[in-house]
C-alpha cells in the first residue's frame, strides 16, 4: 500500500472517529444483539444467500447516492463544506462522505465475506440444515460475517440520518445566501 493510500484511509478513519466510533454505536451495538438473537438462522448453511441477494443493490444505489448528492452540490456551497471546523480539522464535508464511505466498505466487506463463507463450505461436510457446532471455527467466521451483514443493514438508518442532517445544511446555507444577495422572501 503506498503512502498515499495509507493517508487516504487515516483520513477516512479519522473522519469517520476511529474504533471509538464504531465500538459506541449504537447501530454496532444492535448489530450485535441481532446477530446473538438470530444465531439459529446464520449456524445453518446457506445463510448467506440472503446478503448475497440484497448486498448487491444496496452497494449500487448507496454509490450512486452518494455521487448524485456531491455531484448537485454547488462550488460555493462546497467551499463553504469543506472548510475546516475551528475545533477539530475535520470539515463538515469529510464527516459526511466519511460517514457514506464507512457504509459502503461495510457493505463490500459483507458481501466479500458472503462469498467467502459459500465459497469454502462443502456441502458433504455440513448437510443442508443441519447447525454448526458451537465454538468451531467456521462458526465464528459465519457469525462474524453475519455480524457485518446485520450492522451493513443497520448503517442504512445512521447513513439516512446522515444525509437528512446533510440535507438540512444545504438549507441553510442556502437561506444564508439567499438573505446575503438579498433576494430573501420572508413571505410563505
Amino acid at each position: 500500500m503506498s503512502t498515499t493510500e495509507r493517508s487516504v484511509w487515516s483520513r477516512y478513519w479519522i473522519a469517520y472517529g476511529g474504533f471509538t466510533a464504531l465500538l459506541y454505536s449504537r447501530f454496532f451495538f444492535i448489530s450485535c444483539l441481532v446477530t446473538i438473537v438470530t444465531f439459529p438462522f446464520w449456524m445453518k448453511s446457506s445463510w448467506w444467500d440472503l446478503p448475497l441477494s440484497i448486498m448487491p443493490n444496496l452497494l449500487g444505489f448507496s454509490l450512486g447516492g452518494l455521487a448524485i448528492l456531491i455531484g448537485v452540490i454547488q462550488p460555493e456551497t462546497m467551499a463553504i463544506l469543506a472548510a475546516k471546523e475551528k475545533a477539530t480539522s475535520i470539515t463538515t464535508m469529510s464527516k459526511f462522505t466519511a460517514t457514506f464511505t464507512h457504509f459502503v466498505l461495510v457493505q463490500a466487506t459483507c458481501l466479500f465475506l458472503a462469498i467467502l463463507c459459500r465459497a469454502t463450505c462443502w456441502e458433504s461436510s455440513l448437510e443442508p440444515e443441519r447447525q454448526l457446532s458451537a465454538w468451531s471455527p467456521q462458526f465464528f467466521a459465519w457469525g462474524f460475517s453475519w455480524l457485518v451483514f446485520v450492522y451493513a443493514l443497520t448503517l442504512t438508518f445512521a447513513t439516512s440520518i446522515e444525509v437528512f442532517r446533510f440535507s438540512e445544511i444545504l438549507q441553510e446555507l442556502a437561506r444564508f445566501r439567499s438573505e446575503g444577495d438579498g433576494d430573501g422572501d420572508e413571505s410563505d
